[in-house]
């Protein structure tokens, strides 16, 4: 549910933008000058580790001086989540 509402809300990639620059205070160089939104499922690192997380990155992230991030959307209640974003 909050993937979707994620996914629809930020649509407009100048919406995206905005919020994530406001959301992680950046800017001038370090501001996100475009996005992608990217719908697919990225394996571990390590695909025989035994704790087998699997990830989906929401948006990639361009700044204005070139650095790239990726955005993920989290809704993991699980107890061992610090674990999952360790290993991510």
């Amino acid at each position: 549910c909050i993937d979707g509402i994620f996914q629809h809300g930020f649509e407009s990639p100048t919406a995206l933008k905005g919020f994530l620059n406001a959301v992680l205070e950046l800017e001038g160089d370090k501001s996100v000058q475009s996005v992608e939104l990217l719908k697919r499922d990225m394996p571990p690192s390590d695909p025989i580790s035994p704790l087998g997380y699997h990830f989906t990155v929401d948006v990639r992230c361009r700044t204005k001086e070139g650095h790239h991030f990726l955005v993920e959307m989290q809704n993991d209640f699980r107890d061992d989540y610090h674990l999952k974003s360790l290993i991510e």
